[in-house]
């Protein structure tokens, strides 16, 4: 809907004229933020991404946008019993739209709306006094909703680069039942049990589900691959 309504702005704007651009960015990004099961304790990833410029208004170009992203984020907590550390990694793909305004011949800014889904897979563990258990899940579904502000430094006419800032809203669903689980017990004279299974064989409610608000910081490289100008 909202390429839709962008697209229709600009169809209706007599001064809109076709640039035929297309850029590519690479960006590592860095952050913190919340999740349902407590603090992110970090937040890393990098995220490769495609403008195609369809309108130019000479100061400003609409682009839709194609984004892969590929990160890393753990939520730590503990408590007088335990001690939970949960680990994601995920790998969505994304399609967005790109709004670019320039300040100057060298400066650029721009607003970014994205929306990304993928796949990915995450590691629980909880520890105690005399037990360690770990809870491996692949096969995790990720949604996520992604607004960016960024700003552009023009180096010549093919290389750039840029900053931004990211805030992300992300959901994450998976079947615990089918996770490979492995625990080690302590008994008393320090005689160690492992046994291994699946999700099914933890006693009491597993979590299904997770969401997360981030704020995070990128920096990186913007290369022009093709332009008609």
């Amino acid at each position: 809907m909202v390429w839709i309504a962008a697209l229709a702005l600009a169809a209706l704007n007599t001064q809109v004229s076709q640039r035929n651009e297309v850029s590519c960015d690479l960006a590592p990004f860095i952050g913190g933020g919340s999740s349902s099961e407590g603090s992110l304790d970090s937040l890393t990833g990098v995220g490769l991404g495609c403008n195609v410029v369809l309108y130019d208004a000479g100061a400003w170009a609409l682009s839709p946008r194609v984004e892969f992203v590929e990160q890393r984020w753990s939520v730590f907590r503990e408590d007088e019993s335990a001690t939970y550390l949960n680990s994601y990694q995920a790998r969505t793909l994304g399609l967005g739209l790109n709004v670019d305004y320039d300040l100057t011949e060298q400066w650029k800014l721009a607003y970014n709306l994205g929306f990304s889904m993928g796949q990915g897979e995450q590691d629980r563990n909880i520890s105690t006094a005399s037990s360690a258990q770990n809870l491996h899940l692949s096969g995790m579904s990720q949604r996520s909703l992604r607004h960016e502000f960024s700003v552009t430094r023009r180096m010549n006419e093919r290389l750039s680069f840029l900053a931004g800032v990211q805030w992300d809203s992300a959901q994450q669903t998976w079947d615990a039942a089918a996770g490979r689980l492995e625990r080690e017990d302590v008994a008393p004279g320090n005689k160690l049990t492992l046994t291994s299974g699946t999700g099914a064989d933890i006693e009491g409610r597993v979590p299904q589900s997770s969401d997360y608000q981030a704020l995070s910081f990128k920096i990186g490289v913007q290369m022009k691959v093709y332009s008609t100008l």
